[in-house]
């Protein structure tokens, strides 16, 4: 070949990460990917937090039931009616119960059935957090919890 050689994780110098009783929040969580997500965190000893929308409580509780069989605490909050998703004083209350519960939060996931919104023209352009909820679903829960990971 050109000489080219593939460096491990070791050479790179990467090192793994201690998960052990950091703090997850899957938003969206009440689904396959987010139960696969939860379960996998909870195998790390980490405990998990879900946000879900919806009606999908039956879901969600058989996802905390595998969470809680693993020895971890999983806290179940339910994004209720179309806008909670954007709202910004349910995205704060949610963060405030994920931290008297779990006590802090290291991990942030969105498990979203639609990547991007599109852009209509109601959005207006001048206002950062219109912008955020029509580019980025859940944009106000991104900004609270990126507001506790990174402070």
């Amino acid at each position: 070949g050109n000489g080219a050689s593939i460096m491990t994780d070791d050479e790179r110098g990467f090192q793994p990460v201690n998960l052990e009783d950091k703090v997850a929040l899957i938003v969206g969580g009440a689904s396959d990917t987010g139960e696969e997500l939860a379960v996998s965190f909870a195998e790390r000893d980490m405990d998990v937090a879900i946000i879900f929308f919806h009606e999908r409580h039956e879901r969600a509780a058989s996802i905390r039931d595998a969470v809680e069989e693993l020895g971890r605490r999983c806290l179940l909050i339910h994004g209720e009616g179309e806008d909670a998703e954007n709202d910004n004083a349910f995205a704060r209350w949610a963060m405030k119960r994920i931290l008297t519960t779990l006590g802090r939060l290291d991990v942030y996931v969105n498990v979203s059935d639609r990547p991007f919104a599109l852009f209509s023209g109601d959005v207006d352009a001048t206002q950062p957090e219109a912008l955020g909820t029509a580019f980025l679903p859940r944009f106000p829960i991104m900004k609270e919890a990126l507001d506790q990971i990174v402070g």
